[in-house]
């Protein structure tokens, strides 16, 4: 195994209580020229799902073990195993995509096994979790994670005809005053009121060429409905005249690219899960092709029939992928949002670094990307935040050189 591994690798012993264990695997080690400094020994620990959890591979190559639970409780966690075929669950085992060897005394033949895995973990840890991990509902990010992968079953309530037609008016009123959110050559978009005090985001299609038929309508609805959790979702569909209408629930006001945010007492959390969203979608390979922090909304607003604390909007763009989402994907996502919170660090440069920092925690704890690839991953990502061009990149220094080495040394 190459020496940039081994010296990656920490090994967890778990398990007996004899005094003399720990004695034993310091000197195993020692003889396999192995630093005692990677090895740790945890005798009579109760709680090893903890572990399983943390872990980034689970190494068994047991001579003989019939009841294979510790196997299926790490496949459960959604933990890559390699294992020997003397384990009870070994077919089960390989079928998942992890690794099974025939000889637990070959050590050459368990050294590439490991050499052969290790590079892999991200793509089976993301291959068990579409498997079953995320279906144990643990967790709310479980629960979310579980729903994205079977398709769109929150149901909204419908607004009324006569109350939808209300707000239509209300619309057209602001975008005959030039006092729409947004109006230009494809589509209007207003906040209306209701009577009973909540708002309402009314969006208007505007048919420009005859062929655009309802495409562009149905692409909204289709991406709404995939961003189920994470996006207000379409109360009413109305055609008149050369337009089309969507009337969504309104989640708030604020967003992401405003510098008021900055003097929230939770924005930390807020940017967190803002990275945790956007490793959810993207394990279920779903891909928001327009992560702007713009985008971003803080959720405050009971209308819009979603729970999560902050919402992703515009959902024009919206695609299913095959699983495993792309790297290149994901960094494009995560690209979009830090540098368009760029322009937040000429307020406050050391709060923007901590909110970066949370937002990339929340990314990496929600995105079961081994801690083995991390480090290549992260790579990756500034790499393209320093060659992209096609990104509107607002941070307030050059995007090369030695301002985003800088950046980046911070960051990690």
């Amino acid at each position: 195994m190459p020496q940039s591994w081994r010296d990656r690798i920490q090994f967890l012993v778990v398990g007996g209580n004899h005094e003399d264990g720990l004695e034993q695997l310091q000197k195993q080690a020692t003889e396999l020229h192995f630093p005692i400094s990677q090895v740790q020994y945890l005798p009579d620990f109760k709680q090893p799902r903890l572990l399983l959890y943390g872990a980034d591979l689970l190494l068994m190559p047991a001579r003989l073990d019939h009841s294979g639970d510790l196997l299926a409780d790490a496949l459960t966690c959604g933990l890559p195993v390699l294992c020997t075929a003397s384990c009870g669950l070994s077919p089960f085992v390989q079928a998942t995509g992890c690794s099974v060897i025939n000889n637990p005394f070959d050590e050459e033949i368990l050294e590439e096994a490991l050499a052969f895995c290790l590079p892999k973990l991200g793509l089976i840890r993301q291959m068990l979790t579409n498997r079953a991990a995320m279906r144990l509902g643990a967790t709310r990010s479980e629960e979310i994670l579980n729903q994205l992968e079977k398709g769109p079953v929150m149901t909204v309530p419908e607004l009324s005809d006569t109350a939808a037609q209300q707000l239509l008016e209300d619309h057209l009123a602001q975008v005959d005053k030039k006092c729409a959110m947004k109006m230009d050559r494809k589509r209007n978009i207003s906040r209306v009121k209701c009577p009973d005090g909540t708002t309402r985001i009314v969006k208007e299609y505007k048919r420009i060429h005859f062929w655009d038929g309802d495409r562009r309508v149905k692409r909204t609805l289709k991406g709404t409905e995939l961003m189920t959790f994470f996006t207000p979702q379409c109360q009413k569909s109305i055609h008149q005249g050369n337009s089309d209408f969507l009337i969504f629930g309104d989640c708030g006001r604020g967003n992401f690219y405003t510098e008021e945010y900055l003097t929230l007492p939770n924005i930390k959390q807020l940017y967190t899960a803002c990275g945790a969203m956007l490793a959810l979608l993207h394990t279920a390979g779903i891909y928001h092709l327009d992560c702007k922090p713009a985008n971003f909304v803080r959720n405050t607003n009971s209308s819009a029939e979603c729970t999560y604390p902050v919402c992703l909007i515009d959902c024009d763009n919206v695609k299913k992928l095959p699983l495993p989402l792309p790297w290149n994907k994901r960094i494009h996502n995560l690209a979009q949002f830090v540098a368009g919170t760029g322009k937040l660090a000429r307020y406050n440069m050391q709060t923007w670094l901590k909110l970066i920092r949370a937002f990339q925690d929340g990314y990496v704890r929600n995105s079961f990307i081994s801690q083995i690839e991390l480090m290549d991953f992260w790579d990756q990502f500034w790499d393209f935040m320093t060659k992209a061009k096609h990104i509107e990149y607002t941070l307030p220094f050059s995007c090369a050189g030695n301002d985003l080495q800088k950046l980046r040394q911070s960051l990690h």
